[in-house]
């Protein structure tokens, strides 16, 4: 006896993440996924938007100029020949580091895609994990730019460090005074710097009575656990352990170039030029799909690579008792 194939009326199968019932069933999902990603870093970062930044396509490598300083100025004597002078340039290479990625391996993709909470947790997950390590490597460079003893051109200033060795919020108070002295003194441009510190020494300033008294112009709130200025220059919490506190000067794990030793770091007062963003490709993300393991990977990446450019633009705030 043949066979017989009963027609239950179904011709095709709902894809969820097919855009009008054609082409790749996960369309949806990584357009969404990668929205949330791209969502979490900028939500995330806080020293992206403080970098000088470049944008290179085709190139593993770029050049940023630096520019002299022109301190010349005279009165003219009548009938003196004026011949000009000269500024002095100099340029730094940044290059392209390997890839920044992290990700998550998925089951059952198409049921798990489908519900938004999950989706949104691991995307958010994987956006918020690229940010935390390129906030980290940003400021390891702020702190060795902070440190380098040479200046970018002949006769130029050079990075200070600021010792807060009582580490309480008076110490962090005056080191701001301190750098806003050192850039007025040294007439350091390179736009408006940032007090970038961790969340303990962030709470201490919080309670210092003299950013809390508002009859002197005091912007901090306790109620809140809020402050926007010291000396002028606006405070940034750093959540997490961004800015390091430990000894990464022998860390194989991380490029050469970011390796440092961070025990007595407490904080960071720079401007954007003082570290370099070289990028290569923006946020992206990809799933990769294996038979063998029945699911899909996530991959959040981005492509760049950062470098020190004027260290005159850096001062690192640090307790000198630390490390004996």
């Amino acid at each position: 006896m043949a066979n017989t194939v009963i027609s239950t009326g179904y011709t095709g199968v709902s894809r969820p993440g097919q855009q009008n019932l054609s082409g790749d069933a996960l369309a949806l999902f990584l357009t969404k996924a990668g929205d949330m990603v791209l969502q979490a870093w900028e939500q995330t970062t806080v020293f992206d938007k403080h970098l000088m930044s470049m944008t290179v396509q085709g190139a593993k490598a770029h050049v940023f100029p630096i520019i002299g300083r022109k301190r010349e100025a005279e009165y003219h004597a009548v009938g003196n020949l004026i011949t000009g002078g000269v500024v002095e340039h100099n340029q730094v290479t940044i290059t392209v580091d390997n890839p920044l990625f992290d990700s998550v391996f998925v089951a059952e993709i198409d049921e798990l895609l489908n519900y938004f909470e999950l989706q949104s947790a691991y995307s958010r997950q994987l956006g918020e994990s690229i940010a935390l390590t390129f906030d980290a490597y940003a400021a390891q460079l702020s702190i060795l730019a902070a440190r380098n003893s040479t200046p970018p051109y002949t006769g130029g200033p050079i990075g200070k460090r600021i010792d807060a060795s009582a580490n309480n919020s008076d110490a962090l108070v005056d080191a701001a005074y301190t750098a806003v002295t050192h850039i007025g003194e040294n007439d350091i441009g390179g736009g408006t710097p940032r007090y970038f510190l961790r969340s303990a020494e962030y709470y201490l300033l919080v309670q210092n009575e003299r950013v809390l008294n508002k009859d002197f112009g005091g912007s901090a709130n306790i109620s809140s656990g809020t402050i926007q200025e010291v000396a002028g220059i606006p405070i940034q919490h750093v959540k997490g352990n961004r800015i390091p506190n430990t000894d990464r000067s022998a860390d194989s794990a991380i490029p050469s170039k970011y390796r440092v030793d961070a025990r007595e770091t407490l904080g960071l007062i720079t401007n954007p030029q003082a570290v370099g963003c070289l990028n290569a490709r923006a946020m992206r993300l990809t799933l990769d799909q294996q038979n063998d393991r029945l699911g899909w990977l996530m991959i959040a990446s981005k492509v760049s690579g950062m470098g020190q450019l004027r260290g005159e633009c850096a001062c690192e705030v640090y307790d000198s008792t630390i490390v004996a």
